[in-house]
């Protein structure tokens, strides 16, 4: 390996996707030889299994977008109960690596991501200002890109696990339903892929829907309930499933808006995470999302002019692990 080598790697709480970085002409990461690995292990050791494999050497630095807040070069992840530092990477490699919150890799990649990555929830007026990220996966993720007149700044924070703020009578009832069940509720327990269930049991336990024989079967043996009710939602359309998605979009419609709202994020909202590229087309023409993201009155004007773009290139983490690592977010 040369010496402009780099190590990019993208860090959930079950799996971590690792590649090794060159920089093109124009100084833009390339990636190469991209693996998942479990960090079941660990994610010190997924990493070391990864560069053993890949037969690296003289690799300048590296960085990581980590699911969990970063202090002082150390990430506790809340969704999987382990911690890990900066200086255990140094230690074990021999050169230096960054430690980012998974939202800032994210955030990073926009800014290296083509028009063809996109999908237009809502077109909204393209202009200069501050900009949001939100992204539902297992957990829920969000960001603020911070504009100063000439360049964007990353603000990571932890919203997804602010308070839940329901915004009609059905999820009034459905933060009574949960407070019962865990207390507090945060926006995560009702707007990530972890809360799909929690969502289906309101709908069935309160009478809203009725659960068919087939489904109850289908999710007593199911390890991961999310993809059962995807396919009962999409592919068997089943009124329950599918009510489970619309209130879902609904609840990460308002969230959305409220980033917005938060930041004045003007210059737009973009969606990540792993769930919304497979129902982009349903979400945008459904409009549950985009009504709930709109119900900002007083200020419907200010969230109606944002637009509202869904990332569709499931590798935009690690090309912003990729950026950060070679110093050049291109903000």
């Amino acid at each position: 390996m040369s010496s402009t080598t780099f190590l990019a790697g993208d860090i959930g709480g079950t799996n971590a996707r690792f590649a090794l970085v060159s920089p093109d002409a124009a100084g833009r990461p390339v990636l190469r030889g991209v693996q998942t690995y479990s960090t079941t292990g660990g994610v010190v050791e997924a990493a070391a299994k990864f560069l053993r494999e890949a037969g690296a050497s003289g690799i300048v630095r590296g960085a990581f977008g980590i699911a969990g807040p970063v202090v002082a070069g150390r990430c506790r992840m809340p969704n999987a109960g382990w911690t890990v530092g900066e200086a255990e990477f140094e230690a074990q490699f021999g050169f230096p690596l960054r430690l980012h919150n998974d939202m800032v890799a994210n955030a990073a990649g926009i800014f290296h991501l083509t028009p063809a990555d996109f999908k237009v929830l809502h077109e909204g007026k393209e202009r200069p200002g501050h900009r949001a990220l939100i992204a539902p996966g297992t957990g829920l993720g969000k960001a603020l890109l911070a504009w100063d007149g000439t360049r964007h700044t990353i603000l990571a924070g932890e919203g997804g696990h602010a308070d839940f703020g329901p915004r009609n009578a059905t999820e009034d009832a459905l933060l009574v339903h949960l407070r019962g069940k865990f207390g507090r509720v945060s926006a995560e327990r009702v707007a990530c892929g972890r809360a799909l269930p929690s969502l289906y049991q309101f709908l069935k336990e309160t009478g809203r829907a009725q659960e068919p024989d087939w489904l109850r079967a289908m999710l007593a043996g199911a390890p991961d309930p999310g993809p059962v009710l995807f396919h009962a939602a999409f592919e068997r359309r089943e009124p329950i499933a599918q009510e489970v998605f619309r209130l879902f979009a609904s609840i990460l419609g308002s969230e959305a808006g409220n980033l917005c709202l938060t930041g004045m994020a003007v210059g737009g909202c973009y969606l990540g995470g792993g769930i919304l590229p497979r129902i982009s087309d349903w979400l945008v023409d459904s409009g549950h999302f985009r009504e709930a993201f709109l119900d900002k009155a007083p200020h419907h004007t200010v969230v109606e002019g944002i637009p509202v773009r869904i990332i569709t290139n499931p590798q935009t983490a690690l090309i912003g692990a990729a950026a950060l690592a070679l110093g050049d977010v291109r903000l």
